[in-house]
């Protein structure tokens, strides 16, 4: 037994020993000309050099399959100094073609992240192809043709890019109009229809003409889906009438019904007998009541407060009649407190600023107020005013632990748009500790790019709430 455990052993280190001399001798001969083909690569070669590129690949791939079948030496080698060639030709090939072709590559790349490979497939081949043509040309040394070629293949991408554009902001709108076309039904919303389709083409107008400033664009976008939409529902309903497939008086008594929903929600009688206006009207009147109703519930609390104060009076008159109430004296107290430092922070805001939010014991600060310009971390003049209010807000907690939170909306590349949403958190956060002299151990940044909405990301309205710096305030327990 022992003398087959020593030989196992021995078979088991003579396998390793063999494994890496292989493995050595694959990399004497085949590294360097593994190192020049990643330099190639990395210069973006199997781009800008697809002849000299590929040639490498082919010889280096022979190369690496006789000598997996122990073909001669001196023939492996004859074909790694040819891939060798090519990929060093590649390399430098790549250098000249990006200073050549510096416009194409931009138009290439701005079309790529505008996703034109997927959105408008055909517009991204025949810009790739050309461009593929200019990469050879100037392989050959053709300068002439090359040019010629890129430039072409310049207008491309940029058309493509365009497209794809357009396709993304618009698309919905053409299918949705297109199916009413499609249907024949678009004679009964002469009206929605025709908006729809002039706010889809003002969209587009301004694409064309701009296709980088698109917040104006995707507002008219929305409101052309809406009205598509809107139109094809109409058109639906009509059609269905006139096919006697729907009545008119089934139509209306459904729409009864979802307003009667409505009205027993409200804690109204639902009386439709002379037609919706009443209801509505009463509706209205009840909606309209609700910022009295919130007031009343402050009214309220202040109540409350008062009631609570009262308590702690009597409990001290008493002489504190228990341990049990001393615990509910100090938990009022401290109620009391974080109520009022809530009511001290909201007060120094308007709507327009910011909205505070509690959770907990924390505050949470909604800076609605404080915005960016596109792309951009720079904090402008108007927002020192509104983080001079942010200051006097911090010190209402004396040694609160403070985060700022950046976020963006849901436009554009989500890996930028986390980048951008840290960057402008980590601007707030340089402001609060050079100008507010916060120690920077109080205070933490983070960015989430657009994966915390709080509001539809389909809407210009919703695009602006969602980009937004929050700033939450946690207190000490010594200060609450």
């Amino acid at each position: 037994m022992k003398a087959s455990g020593t030989a196992a052993i021995i078979m088991t280190t003579l396998f390793l020993v063999v494994t890496a001399m292989a493995q050595n001798y694959d990399q004497s001969i085949f590294g360097p000309t593994e190192e020049v083909r990643a330099q190639a690569e990395l210069a973006g070669a199997a781009l800008l050099s697809p002849g000299a590129y590929l040639q490498g690949v082919k010889y280096l791939d022979l190369a690496k399959s006789d000598s997996a079948e122990d073909r001669n030496l001196k023939r492996i080698q004859k074909r790694l100094a040819k891939a060798s060639e090519n990929f060093q030709a590649a390399l430098e090939n790549s250098k000249l073609a990006k200073r050549q072709f510096e416009k194409g590559i931009m138009s290439r790349k701005a079309a790529q992240e505008a996703e034109a490979a997927r959105l408008v497939a055909s517009d991204w081949i025949v810009a790739e192809k050309t461009f593929n043509a200019a990469t050879l040309a100037l392989e050959r040394g053709n300068l002439k043709s090359a040019r010629k070629n890129h430039d072409e293949a310049d207008t491309h991408f940029r058309t493509a890019e365009l497209n794809a554009i357009r396709t993304r902001l618009l698309t919905e709108v053409w299918r949705l109009i297109a199916e009413i076309q499609q249907q024949e039904i678009g004679v009964f919303v002469p009206q929605t229809l025709g908006l729809a389709k002039q706010l889809a083409k003002r969209a587009n107008d301004l694409i064309v003409t701009d296709r980088y400033t698109l917040d104006e664009p995707l507002a008219l976008a929305d409101r052309a889906v809406y009205e598509a939409s809107h139109a094809l529902f109409i058109a639906t309903l009509a059609s269905r009438i006139k096919n006697e497939e729907l009545t008119l008086e089934a139509l209306i008594l459904d729409w009864e019904s979802s307003l009667s929903d409505i009205a027993t929600a409200a804690n109204i009688e639902a009386d439709l007998s002379a037609g919706p206006k009443a209801m509505s009207s009463e509706i209205i009147v009840l909606l309209e009541a609700l910022p009295a109703l919130h007031s009343d519930l402050k009214d309220r609390d202040a109540l409350i407060l008062g009631l609570e104060d009262e308590i702690r009076e009597l409990d001290i008159a008493l002489g504190g009649a228990s341990a049990d109430r001393s615990k509910l004296i100090r938990r009022l107290e401290q109620q009391a407190r974080v109520r009022e430092q809530f009511r001290q922070v909201e007060n120094m805001f308007s709507s327009s600023e910011a909205s505070v939010l509690r959770d907990g014991n924390n505050l949470l600060i909604r800076l609605s107020g404080l915005s960016f310009e596109p792309n951009s971390t720079e904090l402008g003049t108007a927002a020192m005013t509104l983080l001079t209010k942010v200051q006097t807000a911090i010190n209402v907690f004396p040694q609160c632990a403070l985060t700022v939170e950046g976020h963006t909306d849901a436009q554009g590349n989500a890996k930028k748009n986390f980048a951008l949403s840290e960057q402008r958190a980590q601007a707030v956060k340089t402001y609060m500790t050079d100008v507010m002299r916060l120690p920077e151990f109080r205070i933490k940044a983070s960015g989430y790019g657009d994966t915390r909405p709080i509001a539809n990301n389909k809407t210009a309205d919703g695009r602006a709430s969602n980009r937004r710096i929050d700033l939450i305030i946690a207190p000490s327990p010594e200060s609450m």
